[in-house]
This record gives C-alpha cells, structure tokens and sequence, in this order.
C-alpha cells in the first residue's frame, strides 16, 4: 500500500473505495487519455480514494503507464478528480467521524475508475517542495 500525495499523481481502478467531505456531479466527460465518455465528480476538502480491486490490464490505453494500479495504492488530497466509467449517478453516504470531527461523504465505485490529484494537502505542500529540492541537488 503506497499513499500519494503529489499534484498529478493518478490510480486507475476497478473497484475505488473513498471519503470526501465536499463533492460535485459534473456529468458526462470525455477523458483525455482514455478516451471515453465517463461521469466526472470533483471532490474537495480532504479527500481519500483507496483502489480495492485492480483493474484488467486490457482494457488500458496506451499513455496509462504512468498510473498507480496496484491494490491497495491511495490518493489523499485536499481536493480530486474521478473519473467513473458509469452512465449512473452514483449515491454518496453520508457518515460522522470519518475526516475528523466532520462529516463525510463515503463513495464506493464499482466500475473502471481513474482518481487525479488537483490539490495537494496544504501541510504536505512544503513536504513536496523539499522533496524536489532534494532530487533536484542529487542530480
């Protein structure tokens, strides 16, 4: 089980389980690498997607190398993107003490799923910003 935590950083998934405590239905979107029509939700304030089950390999496109499939690798981030391969607006449940004191909305997709990250956590930020200092002083 690998956290990620970068801006950009993206899991590709069967089965995606998560929590979030702000979401939007945005609707049908095309999306960019794979290319079909998928239902997009863009969730906010401290969002968490975990991958349950791995995804077939088949039905990838070429330019899915870089994302995270195996089980168990998660995203957490102030605020992301999911893609869901689904016509059917999914139900989010709501429950307490999940993010906090805070309520949250739990999700669970049961269809070829892709999680971006579009916001990092504002406390990770200076985490990643030495991170790349550092790689950056290696080479």
């Amino acid at each position: 089980m690998t956290k990620y935590v970068s801006p950009g950083d993206t899991i590709i998934g069967e089965h995606i389980d998560g929590y979030t405590r702000r979401w939007m239905w945005k609707g049908l979107r095309r999306h960019p690498v794979l290319n079909r029509q998928m239902t997009l939700y863009e969730c906010d304030l401290n969002s968490y997607a975990e991958i349950v089950k791995a995804c077939d390999e088949s039905d990838l496109n070429d330019g899915c190398e870089a994302y995270k499939k195996a089980v168990g690798d998660c995203l957490e981030a102030d605020a992301i993107s999911i893609y869901v391969d689904s016509k059917r607006k999914y139900q989010f449940k709501v429950e307490a003490g999940i993010s906090g004191r805070h309520k949250s909305n739990i999700f669970n997709f049961r269809d070829l799923s892709v999680c971006s990250i579009k916001i990092p956590l504002h406390n990770l930020k200076k985490v990643i910003k030495k991170l790349n200092q550092t790689k950056q002083i290696e080479q």
